[in-house]
């Protein structure tokens, strides 16, 4: 697996964590409800990470359509002035859409697999 891949799966990862913490920092169920929907798609494509080492080319299709759906979330977010849900989830989204739509990540999904 390239290295671009691996650490668009930790970044997500990562990221999950993150958002976990920041749940259980909310106060409320529903600010914890809140933010977890705030990192919906993250959690998505945290779990189709752990799909990555099949290299079928619909999982990395599916996640750079929900990095840019979660980029426009994160748009809409800061734009009601919620950074912590604006700036975290933008920042992993976007570092997730460049890392697999780079030429590496590209040759590794679309390489014949082997039965």
């Amino acid at each position: 697996m390239p290295d671009s891949v691996r650490t668009a799966r930790i970044v997500l990862w990562v990221t999950v964590g993150a958002s976990v913490l920041h749940a259980a920092a909310a106060g409320s169920a529903y600010a914890a409800g809140y933010v977890t929907g705030g990192y919906l798609m993250l959690w998505v494509m945290a779990l189709l990470a752990s799909f990555y080492a099949s290299r079928r080319s619909g999982v990395r299709g599916a996640s750079t359509v929900l990095a840019v759906i979660q980029m426009v979330f994160a748009v809409a977010a800061l734009s009601r002035m919620q950074v912590l849900l604006g700036v975290i989830p933008f920042g992993a989204a976007l570092t997730v859409f460049i890392l697999l739509r780079r030429d590496d990540a590209r040759a590794w999904f679309a390489r014949p697999r082997t039965p």
